[in-house]
């Protein structure tokens, strides 16, 4: 194993702190009021957090992220994507980087990338992307037509905007595709488990990472895995967080409705 890889261990530990920060926001967002020293994040098989809450004692919480794992990679490789054109383009022979930035200034030029290629294959697509820029007429700004030019596959789109900004270009870059369904079959699996926690209420906390239910039309879904599963569990209730909007909905076993 490289010294750069993390071990077991430390990925644990960042999951655990990753977890704890999640849950943390999460109750400033449902106004839950934490003893924060009790918080505890125990071992499997037990839930992922227990905490003293305020006039209601110790409970216990099961976390589930409801994102699906390609949704997660997709915005990781769009970040990275982003370091990598600026470091590209700083890499460039000083002649071809002189002439880029003559014709584009006052440009921000905005980069797509389809959703499901890799970090390779937006890597190669750079060269590409150098081309089509120096082909450019001064003063373009618009969609880059790259109909026939032979784009790679990784390389969706090019547009430049013009704007009084100076010392660019300025590049950004953007992921094309359609949204990556959220796993709301993770409620259900969630659900059907059995944890050791005795006396102490138990709750499920799902949540969706860098993204909205309504936006992604799960709303219906959810309530459909809901009716099935969460009233024959031993959860007394299901909490819907979304931490885009700071918002989270209690569902209690009771009452199966969002």
């Amino acid at each position: 194993m490289s010294a750069e890889e993390p071990t077991k261990a430390e990925l644990e530990q960042e999951k655990k702190d990753h977890e704890r920060q999640v849950f943390l926001d999460f109750c400033a967002a449902a106004d839950i009021p934490i003893e924060s020293d009790t918080l505890r994040q125990p071992a499997p098989p037990s839930p992922d957090v227990e905490v003293v809450v305020s006039n209601r004692g110790r409970v216990a919480f099961e976390l589930v992220r409801l994102n699906h794992p390609l949704d997660l990679q997709s915005r990781s490789l769009l970040a990275k994507a982003q370091y990598r054109i600026d470091s590209a383009f700083d890499e460039l022979e000083q002649a071809r980087r002189d002439a880029i930035v003559s014709r584009f200034g006052d440009a921000i030029v905005t980069v797509g990338f389809a959703a499901d290629t890799g970090a390779r294959e937006r890597e190669q697509a750079l060269s590409f992307l150098w081309d089509a820029l120096a082909e450019i007429p001064p003063g373009f700004r618009d969609e880059v037509p790259l109909y026939r030019k032979g784009a790679p596959p990784a390389l969706t789109s090019i547009w430049v905007q013009r704007q009084q900004i100076g010392k660019g270009p300025w590049f950004r870059t953007i992921s094309a595709g359609g949204a990556f369904p959220l796993q709301i079959a993770q409620l259900g699996r969630k659900l059907r488990r059995r944890y050791p926690v005795g006396s102490t209420p138990l709750e499920l906390l799902a949540y969706i990472e860098q993204g909205e239910i309504q936006h992604l039309n799960a709303i219906d879904r959810i309530r459909e895995e809901l009716r099935a599963c969460l009233s024959a569990s031993t959860f007394n209730a299901v909490w819907i967080y979304e931490p885009m909007h700071f918002r989270a909905v209690r569902v209690d076993a009771l009452s199966t409705g969002v």
